[in-house]
């Protein structure tokens, strides 16, 4: 009776930018309930009033992905929720960008680039498959971007190598998932070119 016939779609940073214009559109179709996911509550409402999005419609639940535990409780809550219904559309659109040569950390005691934009979406997607694989026509968007193609001639380059630093842990004092000294520019591309690989292993 809450939902009705709608699909359930779940939009990770969803008080703004694409997220949020990304609710707003759902929304708009009469198609969906959205749960917009924030590390800002008071933010969410805010930006659910500044785009008339229906509260009949919308649920905010709070996340914050430098945190572990914060996806883990968000996928907990998120359960309830929806009322046993499965989740049609799972889209991971948060990102985080940290320009520079300092790594700054998680409370996971992981870089945080490499956590936000990828480990905790893939904590998440891994979290909520059960819940995925119900829907009939389930669908995963992971937000990516243009500067993680190999065509891309802007230098760093994403480039993984491999893997060495993941395979160790990527836990402070290893920043990088190649292993390598830590580059802001190159590790928001090197996480965006990992959700990409988790993209094509998702597919098949």
């Amino acid at each position: 009776a809450k939902f009705g016939p709608k699909k359930l779609a779940v939009i990770t940073d969803a008080s703004s930018g694409l997220g949020l214009k990304t609710a707003a559109e759902l929304l708009r179709t009469g198609d969906y309930h959205v749960f917009g996911a924030t590390h800002n509550l008071e933010e969410m409402a805010a930006a659910a009033i500044r785009e008339e999005l229906s509260p009949d419609d919308f649920t905010p639940v709070a996340l914050d992905l430098r945190s572990f535990q914060s996806v883990q409780t968000f996928c907990e809550a998120l359960r309830k929720l929806k009322l046993n219904r499965p989740i049609d559309r799972l889209i991971c659109n948060a990102a985080a960008y940290h320009p520079g040569e300092t790594p700054e950390w998680s409370v996971d005691g992981h870089e945080q680039t490499v956590q936000v934009n990828f480990l905790s979406h893939f904590l998440m997607v891994s979290l909520l498959l059960p819940d995925l694989v119900r829907a009939p026509d389930p669908r995963v968007i992971l937000v990516g971007s243009a500067s993680a193609n190999e065509g891309v001639g802007v230098y760093p380059r994403a480039d993984l190598c491999a893997l060495e630093g993941l395979k160790a842990g990527a836990r402070q004092p290893i920043s990088m998932l190649d292993g390598y000294n830590y580059n802001g520019a190159k590790a928001y591309k090197d996480s965006k070119l990992a959700l990409s690989m988790l993209s094509s292993t998702l597919h098949s």
